[in-house]
């Protein structure tokens, strides 16, 4: 495939939603068709923020509900040159969660989302092409949490199966906030979505999987 202009791509939703597969097969995929771009994650580990913030989720670090929302918004910052510098060197971006949108799901919560916005705006932050809200019952998000034999973020991955379907819902509402954003069926194949994706973004021919 002709390289093209690549577009900002993000994947949210809840752990255990299939946002990361699906993530990390359409990057795959990008690259197998010849395209350049560039993974991230949020919050990553490339970073002392991300590190701090990472910390934090597993139990190792107390961080004040106060403290933690400037963090969400510190490794954005981070995040953010790289981000300007792929988009005007024409790469593909595809990133895993930010916190524009999870900021809005996890501070919000306890700040709420007009403080949030407050200082996540267009203005503070590229806003992706394209948001994929990664969308599956809370109970399938739950059975696929146990399944994964990773360490639990214990600051937002709640245990109480009503507590994680107010959050499931919580990430489908910002569909009204995001003009960009689209719902996606987390329960199907994970092949179809990436295909799906694919024509969404405008790429030609069929992905290699």
């Amino acid at each position: 495939m002709k390289a093209m202009k690549g577009k900002y791509v993000l994947f949210e939703g809840p752990d255990g939603s299939g946002k990361t597969t699906l993530a990390k097969m359409l990057s795959s995929a990008l690259i197998l068709a010849g395209q350049s771009g560039r993974s991230f994650s949020f919050p990553g580990r490339e970073s002392v923020v991300g590190n701090l913030i990472r910390d934090s989720f597993e139990g190792k670090a107390k961080i004040s509900p106060e403290a933690m929302m400037w963090l969400f918004v510190a490794e954005g910052k981070d995040l953010e040159p790289q981000v300007r510098k792929h988009l005007k060197d024409g790469d593909w971006i595809i990133c895993d969660r930010h916190t524009m949108v999870s900021g809005r799901v996890y501070q919000g919560e306890v700040h709420g989302t007009d403080r949030v916005d407050a200082v996540t705006t267009p203005a503070s932050f590229t806003v992706p092409d394209r948001i994929y809200l990664v969308d599956v019952p809370a109970q399938i998000a739950m059975e696929r949490r146990k399944n994964r034999g990773e360490a639990r973020n214990v600051l937002y991955e709640p245990e109480q199966i009503d507590r994680l379907d107010s959050m499931c819902r919580a990430y489908r509402m910002q569909r009204e906030h995001f003009v960009t954003s689209v719902i996606i069926d987390g329960t199907k194949p994970l092949v179809d979505n990436v295909r799906w994706i694919w024509k969404d973004l405008g790429l030609l021919g069929e992905p290699i999987l």
